[in-house]
């Protein structure tokens, strides 16, 4: 065999080597996220207390009566879900 030949044998051998060896199919090994979620409940507490105090208080009048409200005023009062439909959309 020539030297040039047994360079070749010997680069095909080195490179066919990671290949016979690299996993086929699935990665089984790794983990697919973190297993459990961040906690976020701090994080939305504070964002709806600096929310609610940039909101402005709700006025309604009506003739020479007015009254206001803000949202803390209105958190403890007893709250309604109503749904509706648009008959266009």
């Amino acid at each position: 065999m020539t030297t040039m030949g047994k360079h070749a044998l010997l680069l095909s051998l080195l490179l066919a080597t990671p290949l016979a060896n690299a996993q086929t199919g699935p990665i089984t090994d790794l983990p697919m996220g973190h297993p459990y979620p961040p906690d976020t409940s701090i994080a939305h507490i504070q964002a709806d207390l600096g929310r609610d105090a940039m909101i402005t208080p709700l006025k309604i009048s009506y003739g020479k009566k007015s009254a206001e409200w803000t949202a803390p005023e209105l958190a403890p009062l007893p709250h309604e879900t109503i749904q509706t439909t648009n008959q266009r959309t």
